[in-house]
């Protein structure tokens, strides 16, 4: 489940980071953090639940740092 989650992410992501460098436009940019945000922590979650303690560390603190961003640029 954590991975079709990751994939939706990533997905909705990259649709974002697309229109943002075609438009040269950063109106959206607080939005694809966001996702980018989502993303990390569901893969952080599916990392933790594998075993692995540290990448899943990384990824948790990337999605605070990363969401922290994306909320104070609104």
């Amino acid at each position: 489940m954590a991975n079709i989650i990751r994939i939706i992410f990533a997905l909705v992501t990259f649709a974002f980071a697309t229109y943002v460098f075609i438009t040269e436009s950063s109106h959206l940019a607080p939005f694809m953090l966001t996702s980018l945000g989502f993303m990390l922590l569901a893969s952080g979650s599916h990392e933790l639940k594998k075993g692995r303690n540290a990448n899943a560390v990384a990824s948790f603190v990337t999605s605070a740092f990363v969401l922290t961003v994306a909320i104070l640029t609104i």
